[in-house]
């Protein structure tokens, strides 16, 4: 599984990026991740989204879209998934200890690496090879990923990536992507 995370702030041509990465790969979800967002930001930009893409996004905020859009799911920031009535597809971890896997589809640990997008924000001892299938199936290697490293978190693991700055930090995003795609 490939998951493609927005960058925090828009940039030129970004939506109509996203609709052409979408086209490269089956596989992949894309999640919209706008922390500075409104609802109606947040709607104006799924708008623009293919329709038959809206199936494959996720969204970290306005919760209430769901309802309004064909959505995959909702990325629960915090909290117990227990306590949403929503259908939550991801959360992130940042402790392996911390890990409630059960009613999510897959979930992201992170930093594996050194954060690109985040400054000063570290790797984590990340090392899944001894945990259970179900948990090692659906953990999602986020931090720091990039054509350099994929094999090092295999190494750990993964056999699923999300990117962020690795793309959305280069000169060329779709062409970052492309190369990205070709190590997993």
């Amino acid at each position: 599984m490939i998951i493609l995370i927005s960058p925090a702030e828009n940039i030129e041509n970004e939506i109509s990026m996203v609709n052409e990465m979408l086209t490269f790969n089956s596989n992949f979800y894309y999640h919209l991740r706008k922390p500075e967002s409104d609802i109606e930001v947040g709607r104006k930009y799924l708008k623009q989204i293919a329709d038959e893409n809206l199936k494959r996004v996720v969204i970290h905020q306005n919760y209430e879209l769901m309802n309004e859009f064909n959505l995959k799911g909702v990325h629960l920031k915090s909290g117990k998934i227990s306590e949403t009535p929503l259908k939550i597809t991801s959360k992130s971890y940042h402790l392996g200890d911390e890990i409630e896997s059960e009613n999510l589809e897959y979930f992201f640990c992170s930093p594996v690496f050194d954060s690109i997008s985040k400054k000063d924000y570290p790797a984590q001892e990340w090392n899944i090879n001894d945990w259970n299938t179900e948990d090692k199936l659906k953990a999602v290697a986020l931090g720091g990923i990039n054509a350099n490293n994929i094999k090092s978190a295999q190494e750990k693991g993964f056999e699923n990536f999300a990117f962020l700055g690795a793309v959305w930090n280069s000169q060329n995003p779709i062409n970052s992507f492309k190369e990205l795609l070709t190590h997993v």
